[in-house]
C-alpha cells in the first residue's frame, strides 16, 4: 500500500495575440458542409468548457469530427496520430502510449499517470489500459495542446484528448454502417436515437470489430496481432425542467485477442557461467524475423479487457450568464496478459521460467462541479474536482500462464485527490484576449 499527501497551488497568467490568426493551430476537422454557395458551416467546439466557434479558439486546439473519422477509418485511438498535428499513439502490451508536443508517458509500469489525459465527455480514463474502446458513435474528438489543470479537474501538463460522444437527439434518427478491408477486417457499427417520451431522449450505439492477425507465430502456426473487440454505450437525457437537464451515460467494452506482443530485434537474457549447463540461454534460436510482423514464443500472447463506465451529468442554466454542471464518473477495468518471456521457441526445462501474464483490476470514482459565467468579452469558469482509485495487479513467471513458480509479486495502490481551479477569459478584441488561470491541487 502505497499512501502520499502533496499539495500544490499553481497560477497562470498569459496574453494571447492573434486569437484567430495567430493562437489556435491548423485544425484537422471534417465539418459538414454544404453545396459551395452556402459555403462551410461553423465548428462549435467545447474544449475551454463552454460552446465557442473553432476561430475564436485562442489555444492549441485540433478537432475531428465524425465524418472525418469515419472518411478515414479511424477505429481506436492511435489512428488518431495520422490527422492530428503533433500527436503520437502507440499501445506497448495493451497499454496506450500518448505523446504530445514529445511529452508522455514512457514507462511500461502499470499505475503511472500520463502527461497527456484522456477523457470521454470530460469524464477523465486514468489507466492507459482502459482507453482503447470508447472510440465509436462521437460527435468529434477535441485535442488539446499545453498545460490544462486550470480547465480540467484531471490534472495535465503534455495535453488532453476528449471524446465528445453523439447525444440523443429531438427527432428520430439512426444509422448503421459496414467496412471490409484486408486480413479480413470488418468493422459493423450502428446507433439508433430519437425521443422517448415528453421529456425524454435516448440513444443506443454498438460497434463490434474483428481483424485477422498481422502476423504468425513462427512455433504455433496461429495468427498474432489479431484484432477481436467490440463496444456499446446507452445514455438517456431527461429536461427535469425550465433550463435544466440529466444525461446518463452506460458504457461497456470488451476486447479477447492475440495482440499486445512484445518483439525483440535481439536475443536476451543470455545465462552465462556459473548457471548450470542443463539451463539454455534463452532467447538464442528460434527468433522470429525482426522485419516481420511474426513472433515466437512457447504460447500465443493473449490480450483481454473489459471496461465498464457510467457518467451522470447535470445541466443547470441557472441565468442567461451563469450555468452550473455537475459531472460523476464511475469507470472499471479488468485487464490480463500473456505472453512467452523470451519471444523465442526455445523450450526450456521443466519449471524454468517461460511466461509472464499480468493481471490488472482498477476502479475509479471522479466527481467534478463547474460554475461558468459568461458576458460578451468575459468567460470565467471555476471547478471543484474529487478523484479515487483503487488498482491492485499482479505479476507471474513461470512455466504457466497464471501461475508464478519462479517469481510472483502483487500489489495494489489507493489515490485520493481533490482540486480546485479556475479559469478567466476577457477578449478585448479579435486580435487581443487576456487569460488567467489557478489550481490548487491536494494528493
Amino acid at each position: 500500500m502505497v499512501t502520499s499527501s502533496i499539495s500544490r497551488v499553481a497560477l497562470a497568467i498569459g496574453v494571447a495575440l492573434g486569437a484567430a490568426l495567430i493562437g489556435a493551430e491548423p485544425a484537422a476537422y471534417a465539418a459538414d458542409a454544404a453545396d459551395e454557395s452556402q459555403g462551410i458551416q461553423e465548428v462549435v467546439v467545447t474544449a475551454r468548457k463552454r460552446e465557442e466557434t473553432l476561430n475564436n479558439v485562442s489555444a492549441a486546439i485540433s478537432v475531428v469530427g465524425s465524418d472525418e473519422l469515419r472518411n478515414d477509418v479511424i477505429n481506436d485511438v492511435r489512428g488518431l496520430q495520422n490527422i492530428t498535428p503533433e500527436l503520437t499513439v502507440g499501445e506497448t502490451v495493451g497499454a496506450v502510449k500518448v505523446t504530445m508536443r514529445g511529452l508522455g508517458n514512457t514507462s511500461n509500469t502499470r499505475g503511472e499517470d500520463s502527461e497527456v489525459a484522456f477523457y470521454v465527455d470530460g469524464a477523465v480514463v486514468a489507466r492507459p489500459e482502459a482507453q482503447s474502446l470508447s472510440l465509436f458513435d462521437l460527435d468529434r474528438v477535441e485535442v488539446l495542446r499545453g498545460p490544462q489543470g486550470t480547465l480540467y479537474g484531471r490534472n495535465s501538463t503534455g495535453g488532453l484528448i476528449n471524446l465528445v460522444t453523439a447525444k440523443p437527439t429531438a427527432q428520430f434518427s439512426g444509422y448503421a454502417n459496414v467496412t471490409a478491408g484486408n486480413y479480413s477486417f470488418l468493422k459493423t457499427d450502428a446507433a439508433v436515437s430519437g425521443p422517448l417520451s415528453d421529456g425524454v431522449r435516448g440513444r443506443i450505439a454498438v460497434e463490434s470489430i474483428t481483424r485477422n492477425g498481422f502476423g504468425t507465430n513462427i512455433t504455433t502456426g496461429n495468427q498474432i496481432d489479431d484484432d477481436h473487440r467490440w463496444a456499446a454505450r446507452g445514455q438517456l437525457q431527461f429536461n427535469l425542467f425550465d433550463k435544466s437537464r440529466l444525461l446518463l451515460a452506460a458504457e461497456f467494452g470488451s476486447e479477447h485477442d492475440a495482440s499486445g506482443l512484445f518483439t525483440y530485434y535481439t536475443p536476451l537474457y543470455v545465462v552465462g557461467p556459473p548457471a548450470p549447463a542443463s539451463q539454455a540461454p534463452k532467447g538464442l534460436g528460434g527468433l522470429s524475423d525482426p522485419n516481420s510482423r511474426n513472433g515466437a514464443g512457447n504460447i500465443d500472447p493473449e490480450l483481454k479487457r473489459e471496461t465498464r463506465s457510467f457518467t451522470a451529468t447535470y445541466t443547470w442554466d441557472i441565468s442567461e450568464n451563469l450555468t452550473f454542471k455537475n459531472l460523476a464518473n464511475w469507470r472499471q477495468l479488468a485487464f490480463y496478459l500473456a505472453q512467452d518471456l523470451d519471444l523465442s521457441s526455445v523450450v526450456p526445462p521443466p519449471l524454468a521460467t517461460a511466461t509472464v501474464s499480468i493481471p490488472l483490476k482498477d476502479r475509479t470514482i471522479s466527481e467534478e462541479a463547474q460554475l461558468t459565467y459568461s458576458l460578451q468579452n468575459l468567460t470565467v469558469i471555476g471547478g471543484l474536482y474529487w478523484f479515487k482509485e483503487n488498482l491492485s495487479g499482479t505479476t507471474y513467471v513461470g512455466a504457466t500462464p497464471g501461475v508464478g513458480t519462479w517469481f510472483y509479486r502483487s500489489g495494489m495502490s489507493q489515490a485520493d485527490s481533490y482540486a480546485g481551479f479556475f479559469n478567466a477569459n476577457y477578449r478585448f478584441n479579435s486580435l487581443l484576449t487576456l487569460r488567467a488561470g489557478g489550481r490548487y491541487n491536494h494528493a
